[in-house]
């Protein structure tokens, strides 16, 4: 019978901006997933730490095997990832808007397509060949008093078939129009999370990633084409809202003469910090019916149009074998 062992990792460190990366040896059984919550306190009163906020504590989240990266990607992407991936958002916890206010939201590093299974994890590694490092960033606007926990869920009597694995690469294309970006090859690709700096906004619908196209060994594959607007609009209603609802608050001016009272940071029920990300999911059912072999291809790569020359991201999702494990969905 298998069982879970979860553990804590970090008990609230506090994170200073700016500081060197956090390291820390990850445990040697399968790992489910780790939980990293940041805990912070509002800054100053009624301007409330958005989501943004709260996701930009660390600019690299990596777990690394022998070196080798895992997982690799910024904290906000992670927050993307996880959400598409297990179908579930993590909620920001807060009560009010006092200064120094507690807040606090959990992101999960997840190894597998769903918490606690036993056929998806990182398997079992010997004592120091897997770590945890945060790269923090330099400020944290409308925090103070920064902490971190970070628990592991780890499966005993298990031995898993498959994990997941995301890595992130950046680029910003010499021109608009189409330009290609390679993925990997060996592994099954499961989705691709793209970010992009420029959403269609105001009276224009220009985009960074304005279109997309996979293709295998140069012949389209899947997405023969798909516009920016469609594949987002699809992300919403396949996935659910990423936009987190605990951040809406509604002030009554209470001031013997009107004046406008808008609170600073406090969201609308717009797209929000949602709208740059789009995912490209080979795997709707999460049963690998329609994930991407890319074994013996020569080329796996992106053809993405620009509308506009700037900077985008793009985290093929890898689902690795494990030798003399079964192959799976």
């Amino acid at each position: 019978m298998a069982r879970y062992l979860k553990t804590v990792l970090a008990q609230d460190e506090t994170i200073t901006a700016g500081a060197v990366p956090l390291e820390k040896d990850l445990p040697v059984n399968p790992l489910s997933h780790i939980n990293l919550t940041v805990r912070a306190q509002t800054l100053t009163v009624n301007v409330l730490p958005t989501l943004a906020n709260l996701l930009d504590v660390f600019t690299n989240v990596e777990v690394l095997f022998k070196g080798t990266s895992i997982v690799s990607c910024s904290l906000a992407d992670l927050y993307r990832y996880a959400g598409h991936l297990w179908r579930k958002w993590p909620r920001i916890f807060r009560l009010n808007d006092d200064v120094n206010a507690s807040t606090f939201l959990t992101v999960p590093i997840p190894f597998g397509r769903r918490p606690y299974w036993t056929e998806e994890a990182f398997p079992a590694v010997r004592r120091g060949d897997l770590r945890l490092k945060l790269t923090i960033r330099a400020t944290f606007p409308n925090l103070t008093g920064v902490t971190l926990q970070a628990e592991t869920v780890e499966l005993l009597d298990v031995d898993p078939r498959r994990f997941c694995k995301i890595t992130s690469q950046a680029k910003t294309p010499a021109t608009t129009g189409f330009h290609e970006v390679d993925l990997p090859i060996g592994n099954k690709l499961l989705a691709v999370l793209l970010f992009g700096t420029t959403v269609p906004t105001g009276t224009v619908f220009t985009a960074s990633i304005g279109q997309i196209k996979l293709l295998l060994d140069n012949v389209e594959f899947q997405t023969a084409i798909s516009n920016f607007e469609s594949a987002h609009g699809e992300n919403l209603w396949m996935h659910g809202s990423a936009w987190d609802k605990t951040t809406l608050r509604l002030l009554e001016n209470l001031a013997g003469v009107y004046t406008q009272n808008v609170e600073s940071g406090a969201p609308s029920d717009l797209d929000g910090d949602a709208a740059n990300y789009l995912y490209l999911d080979y795997d709707p059912h999460m049963d690998g019916a329609f994930a991407v072999e890319t074994a013996g291809r020569a080329r796996v790569h992106l053809n993405i149009n620009a509308d506009v020359a700037d900077a985008i991201r793009v985290l093929p999702v890898e689902l690795v074998e494990l030798p003399g494990g079964t192959p799976g969905a």
